[in-house]
């Protein structure tokens, strides 16, 4: 048995680890401003150590970087919470971000050449991580979607609630990304975990572009009114930053595609309810 912690808990990510959760382990999970009924409470932009605790695995689920850009001392902040790992396993959440988007298909050693602070602030977090937790596991994934109701995610859940209209949206069809379904990430990082994996581990989905993308999701759900064809043309935007799956598939024996069918198991808006 592992005791697992979950940073992050109340979150997209967060919740499917736990419905994906492996039989035997004892998981621990914290929330920041959603408390659930056993949640430890933990707000990183103020406490900057893990909860005390003989844990064997702690899985950073919540966009870390993004949290540490708020706080005054970013690198600080980051070095005390990764001491804090102790020898626990850490699995570190990061995002194809790190990557210009100049070439696609990037590997897990493909060198990292981010355009924005975000990326920026991401690829300097995946190194001092990398450094602070030899052991530990940096887990490169793009564009979370999917969940359960009430949770679902940012992109997809307000065009199926009705709440905001395809037609009006522009969906790039030359801006590609490797749209990740948050159960399929979840089932990766628990096969990474259970596989002893180090390093960096790309968990992603198909290379498709924005449009493809919303396109699939939407037209999975019923009839809808597309918007008109979009080509962006800003040059802060990185062009394609696919990631490439070979690891993942040979290694963790799971094909690109299947994020799919998990999300075919949320068939109205929101989805199938969260029981968690």
């Amino acid at each position: 048995m592992a005791r697992i912690l979950i940073l992050g808990g109340s979150g997209l990510l967060g919740r499917a680890l736990q419905r994906r959760e492996r039989a035997g382990d004892e998981v621990s999970f914290t929330h920041h401003r959603n408390p659930r009924a056993g949640s430890l409470d933990y707000d990183l932009r103020s406490t900057f150590k893990i909860p005390e605790g003989a844990w064997d695995v702690v899985i950073c689920s919540m966009p870390l970087a993004k949290i540490l850009m708020e706080t005054d001392k970013p690198r600080e902040r980051a070095r005390d919470l990764l001491s804090s790992f102790g020898a626990a396993k850490a699995v570190l959440l990061s995002t194809d971000a790190v990557f210009s988007g100049r070439h696609g298909n990037y590997r897990e050693d493909s060198p990292t050449d981010p355009i924005t602070d975000y990326g920026r602030a991401q690829a300097a977090l995946d190194e001092a991580f990398l450094v602070q937790c030899p052991a530990g596991l940096v887990v490169r994934t793009s564009f979370l979607f999917g969940g359960r109701a009430p949770h679902f995610d940012k992109r997809l859940g307000p065009l199926l609630a009705g709440a905001v209209s395809s037609a009006e949206q522009r969906w790039p069809e030359n801006i590609f990304r490797s749209p990740t379904e948050v159960d399929f990430c979840a089932e990766a990082i628990w096969r990474c975990i259970e596989h002893g994996r180090r390093g960096v581990m790309n968990v992603c989905g198909e290379r498709m572009s924005i449009r493809q993308f919303f396109t699939t999701a939407l037209s999975l759900r019923g009839e809808f009114s597309p918007p008109p064809p979009y080509v962006e043309t800003r040059p802060d935007v990185a062009i394609d930053t696919s990631l490439d799956p070979g690891i993942m598939e040979t290694q963790l024996g799971i094909d690109r595609a299947m994020g799919w069918a998990w999300y075919r198991q949320t068939p109205a808006a929101g989805g199938i309810a969260d029981v968690l």
